[in-house]
């Protein structure tokens, strides 16, 4: 698997086949948005190109993969520093800090840099959650203040962490509840307002984000919170499957399920989040009941066409992973064998980046992206070759 992996790195970070793998996905993808590529990106950018290099640097050092980081990293270091950016983790500052921490092996090395972030990030994460309006975009994992924590709570402890995590867990706390819900809603159509359940926009992400940060620093309010947002995602499920969205006015369920295991949207992703819950309340019900819901997954595998870590394969095998890592249970183990060596399997000399991402309509893409792409297909394979759920998977919240 390290082998493919690098192989498949080697594609994504040459310019060249970069720059034709854009202009393929521009010509055909179903979603223009995601053909945009910038310096300072860690989903469509050269900090997830950096991410994936620290990675290789720690599987096979001395192959100059920590050399080919520095230069992703120094690429985006001036979009990064603008004011004005966005602190997204997926396509902002905070996603740009996360790939630099990712290659500071623990902090011993890039020390200013790190340090010139937090002087100009840190202030910001802490007065900015008090003041956000309603949408989901302000709060997901993806765009918003829950996609911060997967890198807060790596990073080394300090007085401007911790306050950055204080100021973040307030209006999760408050979103966790009967009215705070309808922050997190929008309009499928005029006057249905509906909530996502998954852990990249929705409830999951939410929940997976404060429980974290319960565990990081106990907090009453935050546990009542976390206990209210696990028996909301436990009053939705049906036969281990989640909705993708529930209304959130009177209209009844209409009994559709998500039926996917992968990490934005399915199901595997939001029983993640209900473990999370479990460990944060040291509640064992919650944590069994997770473990259930992946188990009985398992079981019964929905198929999923594209290999990515956002939508495929990578992320379905990493969430099974990291469940088999911390309950031991040999189904999980299985399954997540049997999903590594799948998804080494679709690997294909025929597509550009070796993997191409699958849309919504079947149709297949060249995306060398970290998210939906070749180059988060590449750290899965990486990930999926040791022992330990890979450092990178906290900053999904996995």
């Amino acid at each position: 698997m390290q082998d493919t992996a690098a192989r498949v790195a080697r594609l994504v970070i040459d310019p060249a086949l970069r720059e034709e793998s854009l202009a393929r996905l521009a010509r055909t993808t179903l979603r223009p948005q995601v053909a945009g590529w910038s310096r300072d990106g860690l989903s469509r950018g050269d900090a997830g190109l950096a991410l994936l290099c620290a990675a290789l640097d720690e599987a096979c050092p001395r192959e100059g993969w920590d050399a080919r980081a520095h230069e992703f990293l120094a690429a985006g270091l001036e979009p990064a520093g603008r004011p004005d950016g966005s602190l997204a983790l997926f396509s902002g500052r905070v996603g740009y800090a996360a790939a630099v921490w990712a290659c500071s092996r623990g902090g011993s090395r890039y020390r200013d840099l790190t340090e010139a972030l937090d002087a100009a990030m840190l202030p910001l994460m802490g007065s900015l959650p008090g003041r956000l309006p309603s949408g989901p975009s302000y709060y997901d994992v993806v765009s918003g203040i829950s996609g911060w924590v997967g890198y807060l709570v790596v990073r080394e402890r300090t007085p401007a962490v911790d306050a950055a995590c204080s100021a973040v867990t307030g209006p999760l706390v408050r979103l966790l509840s009967p009215s705070g819900i309808e922050n997190l809603g929008y309009l499928l159509e005029p006057g249905r307002p509906v909530v996502d359940l998954g852990l990249a926009h929705g409830v999951a992400g939410v929940l997976a984000a404060l429980s974290l940060l319960h565990r990081r620093t106990p907090d009453r309010d935050a546990a009542a919170a976390v206990r209210w947002g696990a028996r909301f995602l436990m009053a939705h499920v049906r036969d281990g499957m989640w909705p993708a969205r529930v209304d959130l006015g009177p209209r009844p369920d209409d009994g559709r399920r998500s039926g996917g295991g992968s990490w934005c949207h399915g199901d595997a992703g939001i029983a993640r989040a209900l473990f999370h819950a479990g460990e944060a309340l040291d509640d064992a019900d919650i944590r069994d009941f997770a473990v259930d819901a992946v188990r009985l997954r398992c079981h019964g595998p929905v198929p999923v066409p594209s290999p990515s870590l956002c939508h495929g394969l990578a992320g379905r095998w990493l969430l099974t992973a990291a469940f088999a890592a911390d309950t031991g249970d040999p189904v999980l183990r299985s399954a997540a064998a049997g999903h590594a060596g799948a998804l080494l399997g679709r690997f294909r000399p025929q597509p550009l980046l070796g993997y191409a991402d699958v849309e919504a309509d079947g149709r297949r893409v060249d995306n060398p992206g970290l998210l939906r792409g070749a180059a988060g297909v590449a750290l899965a394979l990486l990930a999926a070759g040791g022992e330990q759920v890979p450092a990178w998977a906290r900053l999904l919240l996995v």
